[in-house]
């Protein structure tokens, strides 16, 4: 059990119900329950790419997430529906560490209108576009 990698980013839904974590091979989303948090409930878990998730940001139940080969995708947490947003297109098998990479995602953010976002990467690699 646990994390490959350190989780560095933490967020919480507005209404405090959804928890993410980065630092998995996949975008883990936590159920809190009042007065227990998180403990002893069991993780949405979404998996669009190999690697390492590195960023993470949500609006309402669309969770963005910043991966360590410098992808970014989005996942719609009331569907479960995963989609490309930037970056290097998912891969089907891992060519180098995820742990090694040097191209992670290190921050994103939505616009308080959810319709745009913004991140940028390790590598010095930026960008912000609107969303569908």
């Amino acid at each position: 059990g646990g994390y490959p990698a350190k989780p560095r980013h933490l967020v919480q839904n507005k209404t405090g119900s959804v928890l993410l974590t980065s630092g998995g091979p996949a975008l883990l989303a936590w159920p809190i329950v009042a007065g227990k948090g998180p403990m002893g409930q069991s993780a949405g878990v979404y998996r669009p790419r190999l690697g390492l998730v590195t960023a993470v940001a949500i609006h309402e139940t669309r969770a963005l997430v910043g991966w360590s080969d410098g992808g970014v995708d989005q996942v719609d947490l009331s569907s479960g529906k995963t989609g490309f947003l930037a970056g290097p297109r998912p891969r089907t098998e891992l060519l180098d560490d995820p742990r090694n990479m040097r191209r992670s995602i290190l921050s994103l953010a939505f616009h308080a209108s959810g319709k745009r976002f913004a991140y940028v990467g390790e590598d010095g690699s930026f960008g912000h576009q609107w969303l569908q």
